[in-house]
C-alpha cells in the first residue's frame, strides 16, 4: 500500500530553543551532502531562534530536524533560485545520491532512482500525497507545476515502506509547494537554442484565514535532434483555510505534454510520439491539539497515447498507417494498425492520529488505496470495449483494478542524547494477501554538533500494470508476480559546525523476490519474474564549506559543496540476463560552487561525474557499455533588486553521453532569461 505523508509545514509549534545551525543535522544518515544545499540560509546563522516542530519525510509524527535518525536531503527554493538549472529534473541531475535518467530533456520525461534502486522503486509525493502512476514509473515525474512553484524538496535515501507503504522501496521524494502565506508573485521568461521558449507565472496571497497559491507555466522546443520537439503546459492551485472547526486544504493540478519520443522505448523506431495529460486533486482536514488528527483524500487521473509511428508523418487508410506508399511495419508480416492508449485512476485516503505523552509520540491510523486502468494493451479483456475520451479511433479493450488497505503504528521518543523511532505497517490486499513492515531507527548525540545513527527497515513494492500485463515483440508480462521485498541496514556519522559540515554513511540492502525483465542466454523474449536475490551496498561522504562566514574569503566565495557516492549490486541464484536490476549508477561525484563576481553579479556552477554499471543496445542490436561522463552547468546572473537577468549554459563541455538506452543527450545549450520576484513589501 502506498503511504501518505502529512504536509510538511516548515514550522509548527514547539516552544523549544534550538540553534538554527543544528537544524540540518536532522537527518542522520546523511548521505551525499544534500541538506547542505538548504544550509546557506537556514543553517549557519550564529544567533538563536525559537524553532517549532516540523513534519518531515521519514516518520509519521512531527519532529525536530536534529532528532530524526534518517538520511534526508533538503533542497530549498534559495538553491533552486540561482542554480544553473531549468527544470525540476535538472535539480535531481546534480543532486548527490539521486540517479536521474532522462529520455527527453527539459522536463519531457525522466526516471528517478535512489541508492541503486530502479525508477519503479522510488515513491514520489506532492505535499505528502503519493503521486506514483500504477501503469509505469516512467510517468511518475509528470508533475503539474514548474520548479518556480516549489518551496523545497525532501529526499529520503533509504526504505520508506514502514511509513508510506508500498513503492518507497529504495527511497522517497516529497515535493513541497509554496503557500499563500509568502504573499509573493513570480514572473519568468526564458529563451534558448533550438527555439526553446518557457514562460511561467505564479502568485500567492492570503486574506484573513484563507491562503492560496496558483501557478501556470508553458514551454516548447523544436528539439535538439530529429523528433525531440515538445510542448508542455502546467496549471496548479494550493489553498488552505483555517476555520473554527479545523484546517482545510485543497490541491488541484493539470499537466499536458506532447513530445517526439525518438527511440524512447526501442531504438528500432525513431518516429515514436507520446501525449499525456494528468489531473490531480487532493483534500486534507486537520484538527486537534495536543492530540492531532488528519484526514486526507486524493484522486490522480493519467491519460496516455503512445504512437510507435508518429501519426503526423503518416496517414491512416484501410486500417493501417501509411507513409507515402509504405505501410508501417512492426515486424515481418505485422503492420501497424493503431496506437497504445492507457487511462489510470488512483484513489487514496486515510486518517492519521498523533497522541503525545510521557512515553513520546504515538501515531496510528489506517489508509485505503485503489488503482484502476483502462488500456488497449494492459489488463484482462473487458466485457465490452470503451471509447477513449477525446480520440477518434482509440478503444480500450482491457482493464484491471486492485485495492489495498493498511494499518500503521509508530512510536517516537527523545531521551536527551538518544532518539528512538519505531513502528509497523500491515498491508492487506486481495491480490497479494498480508504483508507486514516492522522497522526502527536510533541516534545518539556525541556532542551538540555530532551524531551517530543506525536504522533497520524493511520495504516492498507492488508490480505495475506494465510488469503484469505488457506483451510486445520481445517482452512478455507476468500476471502472477508477487511484491518485491528488501531489508536495509544503514548507519553513519555527521559533524556540523558553523562553517564546516562533514557527513559519512554506509548502507546494505538485501533484496529478494526482485521484479525484473529477464531471460536466459538462449532465449529471445524478456519476461517479468520474481527471479533473484540482490545485495546492494554502498557508502557516501560529503562536505560543505560555508565560505561566506569566513572573513578572509567570504567577500567573493559564498559556498562549496562536494560529495561522492558509491553503489554496488551483486546478483545471487540463477543465470538470467537482467534488463534493469543491474543497470545502476555506480559512482557519482557532485560539486556546487557559488561566488560573487562584482556587487550584484554572481556565478554558480554545478558539476557531476557519473559512471554507470550496465549496458544498452543500439539500433543494430549491438550491446555497449555505458561510458562515464562529466557534466558542467553554469549560470551568470545579475540581481540588483526584484529583477534577475541571467545567462546559463548546460553541458558546458559539450559532452556526448547517454543517460538511458541508446538516446544521445543534448550537447552544449545556451539560455537567457528574466525573473521578476515581487513580495507584498515590493508592491506597496
Amino acid at each position: 500500500m502506498i503511504r501518505k505523508r502529512e504536509r510538511y509545514a516548515i514550522f509548527n509549534t514547539l516552544e523549544r530553543k534550538i540553534k538554527i545551525c543544528l537544524l540540518p543535522l536532522v537527518y542522520p544518515i546523511l548521505i551525499y551532502s544534500s541538506s547542505l544545499f538548504a544550509q546557506q540560509d537556514t543553517v549557519y546563522i550564529p544567533h538563536e531562534l525559537y524553532v517549532e516542530e516540523v513534519e518531515i519525510i521519514g516518520q509519521r509524527s512531527a519532529g525536530v530536524y536534529s532528532d530524526i535518525a534518517r538520511a534526508v536531503t533538503v533542497i530549498t527554493k534559495d538553491y533552486m533560485e540561482h542554480a544553473p538549472v531549468q527544470t525540476i529534473n535538472d535539480i535531481f541531475e546534480f543532486m548527490p545520491g539521486v540517479d536521474l535518467r532522462q529520455r527527453g530533456n527539459l522536463d519531457v520525461q525522466a526516471d528517478i532512482g535512489i541508492r541503486g534502486g530502479s525508477f519503479e522503486q522510488t515513491l514520489i509525493l506532492v505535499n505528502g500525497i503519493p503521486f506514483n502512476d500504477p501503469q509505469t514509473g516512467h510517468h511518475n515525474l509528470n508533475l503539474p507545476f514548474d520548479f518556480s512553484t516549489i518551496e523545497k524538496i525532501e529526499i529520503l535515501k533509504g526504505p520508506g515502506s514502514r511509513v508510506y507503504g508500498a513503492n518507497a522501496f529504495s527511497g522517497a521524494v516529497n515535493i513541497i509547494t509554496k503557500t499563500g502565506n509568502q504573499k509573493e508573485t513570480d514572473i519568468s521568461l526564458t529563451a534558448g537554442q533550438n527555439s526553446y521558449l518557457k514562460t511561467s507565472l505564479s502568485a500567492g496571497h492570503s486574506y484573513k484565514k484563507l491562503a492560496y497559491y496558483i501557478g501556470f507555466s508553458g514551454s516548447s522546443c523544436a528539439g535538439y535532434t530529429n523528433n525531440t520537439d515538445f510542448q508542455n503546459f502546467n496549471a496548479y492551485y494550493k489553498g488552505d483555510y483555517l476555520s473554527p472547526f479545523g484546517k482545510f486544504g485543497l490541491q488541484a493540478g493539470f499537466v499536458n505534454k506532447a513530445f517526439g519520443a525518438s527511440g524512447f522505448y526501442t531504438p528500432k523506431y525513431p518516429d515514436q510520439f507520446e501525449q499525456i495529460n494528468n489531473r490531480f486533486l487532493a483534500f486534507t482536514y486537520s484538527v486537534g491539539k495536543p492530540v492531532r488528527a488528519k484526514l486526507y483524500f486524493s484522486w490522480r487521473r493519467h491519460q496516455d497515447r503512445f504512437e510507435l509511428f508518429r501519426e503526423e508523418r503518416y496517414h491512416f487508410a484501410d486500417g493501417y498507417f501509411i507513409n507515402g506508399t509504405d505501410t508501417a511495419i512492426i515486424a515481418p508480416g505485422v503492420y501497424y494498425s493503431g496506437h497504445n492508449y492507457h487511462l489510470t485512476n488512483s484513489l487514496y485516503g486515510g486518517v492519521n492520529i498523533v497522541i503525545p505523552g510521557k512515553t513520546g509520540k504515538t501515531s496510528l491510523g489506517l489508509e485505503y488505496h485503489m488503482d484502476h486502468i483502462l488500456s488497449s494493451s494492459l489488463g484482462t479483456s473487458l466485457d465490452s470495449s470503451v471509447t477513449v475520451p477525446g480520440e477518434d479511433r482509440g478503444i480500450y479493450t482491457k482493464g484491471a483494478k486492485r485495492e489495498l488497505y493498511s494499518i500503521f503504528f509508530e512510536q517516537t521518543k527523545d531521551f536527551g542524547r538518544f532518539y528512538f523511532a519505531g513502528g509497523a505497517l500491515l498491508n492487506i490486499s486481495h491480490d497479494y494477501g498480508y504483508h507486514a513492515c516492522v522497522g526502527l531507527e536510533t541516534g545518539k548525540r556525541i556532542k551538540d554538533y555530532s551524531r551517530l545513527f543506525l536504522s533497520v527497515n524493511p520495504s516492498f513494492r507492488l508490480p505495475t500494470f506494465t510488469d503484469l500485463y505488457y506483451n510486445g515483440p520481445v517482452n512478455m508480462g507476468n500476471p502472477d508476480l508477487n511484491p518485491e521485498k528488501a531489508v536495509t541496514v544503514e548507519g553513519g556519522y555527521r559533524f556540523s559546525a558553523r562553517w564546516l559540515r562533514i557527513e559519512a554513511s554506509v548502507f546494505d540492502r538485501m533484496g529478494y523476490q526482485i521484479i525484473d525483465w529477464v531471460k536466459l542466454p538462449e532465449e529471445d523474449i524478456y519476461t517479468t519474474k520474481n527471479y533473484n536475490r540482490l545485495i546492494t551496498y554502498g557508502f557516501d561522504i560529503s562536505t560543505g564549506l560555508n565560505a561566506g562566514l569566513l572573513p578572509s574569503i567570504g567577500n567573493w566565495l559564498k559556498y562549496v559543496y562536494l560529495s561522492y557516492g558509491y553503489v554496488n549490486t551483486e546478483k545471487y541464484r540463477g543465470k538470467y540476463i537482467s534488463a534493469y536490476a543491474l543497470d545502476y549508477l555506480k559512482h557519482k561525484l557532485t560539486a556546487r560552487i557559488s561566488h560573487q563576481v562584482y556587487h550584484s553579479v554572481g556565478l554558480s556552477w554545478n558539476l557531476t561525474f557519473q559512471d554507470r554499471n550496465g549496458t544498452y543496445t543500439d539500433q543494430n542490436g549491438v550491446e555497449h557499455d555505458y561510458k562515464p561522463f562529466l557534466l558542467v552547468n553554469a549560470r551568470l546572473y545579475w540581481k540588483p533588486g526584484i529583477t534577475e537577468i541571467y545567462m546559463e549554459t548546460s553541458n558546458l563541455l559539450n559532452v556526448k553521453y547517454r543517460d538511458l538506452g541508446s538516446i544521445v543527450q543534448p550537447g552544449i545549450w545556451f539560455y537567457a532569461g528574466l525573473n521578476i520576484h515581487l513580495s507584498t513589501a515590493d508592491l506597496k
